[in-house]
């Protein structure tokens, strides 16, 4: 038994360093029409960077909003599918060559993949000092986030911030799409397959609210429906 305790813990950190996943520090929406005027770009190919994680590996390598990604290490990029699938044959630390149309003129950076940081959770102590542990409830409604699964296993989510919902998709762990959104500017926000999601988990978070109700976990399948132009796996 001590000799197995032993070997498993010299095993820990290599079956951690196995479970890390590439992280570049980004989010994508599908091109635009009017991205497409100012590129060679053939229809239904490139990623838009609508987010950059300050501090992360992209900002780090120079890469900014609005940038319209071509290829990464040489392969042309159709969809955040796709994209999601040539990070995973990749290593943390392994540097990659991106190609991108920025104010229309083609441009390339190197790429350092890194990975992300495990949220710091201080001890229990910090957590409910100078709170009323009495009153948990309160807490409790601040992490309400409603969950669905679509039929392909992408996992979507919905969480209340402020006047705003943020929406997030993630395909094997990794988010695909993160977007804050409002009721009233949805097709700006959002691609056209996810709207009915993001409709049904609102209805599911408003429900929850009213009947008190802070479960997690939403036991429904969604299957979200192509449209044309739509870039986003």
């Amino acid at each position: 038994m001590k000799l197995f305790l032993i070997l498993l813990l010299g095993l820990l950190p290599i079956l951690a360093q196995a479970e890390e996943l590439p992280w570049i520090g980004v989010s994508f929406k599908p091109l635009r029409t009017e991205d497409r005027r100012l590129t060679p770009l053939e229809p239904d190919v490139g990623l838009r960077v609508s987010g950059v994680v300050a501090n992360g590996p992209l900002a780090k390598a120079g890469g900014k909003n609005g940038d319209l990604w071509w290829k990464f290490d040489d392969q042309i990029l159709l969809n955040m599918r796709q994209m999601v699938g040539l990070l995973r044959e990749k290593k943390v630390g392994e540097e990659v060559e991106v190609q991108f149309f920025r104010g229309g003129d083609l441009m390339k950076f190197k790429l350092l993949l890194g990975f992300r940081q495990p949220p710091q959770v201080g001890p229990v102590s910090s957590l409910v000092k100078n709170r009323n542990i009495e009153r948990p409830r309160r807490l409790a409604k601040r992490e309400q986030v409603a969950r669905l699964r679509t039929e392909e296993k992408q996992l979507l989510s919905l969480e209340a911030e402020g006047k705003q919902w943020r929406f997030q998709v993630r395909e094997d762990n990794v988010v695909i799409l993160s977007a804050l959104v409002n009721t009233d500017d949805l097709s700006e926000k959002l691609p056209r397959k996810w709207i009915g999601a993001f409709l049904i988990l609102k209805q599911t978070l408003q429900r929850r609210q009213v009947e008190g109700d802070v479960s997690s976990e939403e036991k429904i399948r969604f299957a979200p429906r192509e449209t044309k132009g739509d870039s986003n796996g």
